[in-house]
């Protein structure tokens, strides 16, 4: 506290730097803008990731996959799992009732 003397009268006045200034430990940075890979628009919390990568993201005009060139084959990976998940049944697993 620092004291400034006028004619009569003591007035205490406080530190204004000291009480202004930052921790740097209480100091974060903003998290960047998320933006689209392909055109570099901001696209706020509504983007879009692909099965492609999980570090890319898109916007709304480049979500689909032949307008960011996906190389993510989708028929392939469902195919494989209907394979694992429905096995092929054949006539000779039954027992014939007559």
């Amino acid at each position: 506290m620092s004291k400034v003397a006028s004619k009569n009268h003591t007035i205490k006045s406080p530190n204004i730097a000291s009480d202004t200034s930052i921790k740097s430990e209480e100091y974060q940075k903003p998290e960047p803008k998320i933006r689209c890979t392909i055109c570099n628009k901001k696209t706020g919390i509504n983007y879009f990731e692909c099965n492609c990568s999980t570090e890319k993201k898109f916007c709304s005009n480049h979500r689909l996959s032949h307008t960011h060139f996906c190389t993510y084959d989708k028929k392939a990976v469902q195919r494989e799992k209907l394979i694992v998940e429905n096995p092929i049944v054949k006539n000779s697993q039954f027992e014939r009732l007559d």
